[in-house]
């Protein structure tokens, strides 16, 4: 897997809608955020007819929502 801009905006768009916690235990964190990232590469909010943006904002609403 590549990490590249597409992953570092996902990663702080991550910590703006709270969808992770800030922890001392980067390296933690760091696999959380990996495993996060590949569930929305999988999931149906990676919608290629919208704006990445958009589409991380529809993902993180939904998982603040449940």
């Amino acid at each position: 897997m590549k990490y590249d801009y597409d992953f570092f905006l996902f990663t702080q768009l991550a910590y703006a809608y709270e969808a992770i916690e800030i922890r001392e235990a980067y390296d933690i964190v760091f696999g959380e955020l990996i495993t996060m990232y590949e569930d929305f590469l999988e999931s149906a909010y990676n919608d290629g007819y919208k704006g990445l943006y958009e589409c991380y904002e529809d993902y993180f609403r939904n998982l603040n929502a449940n």
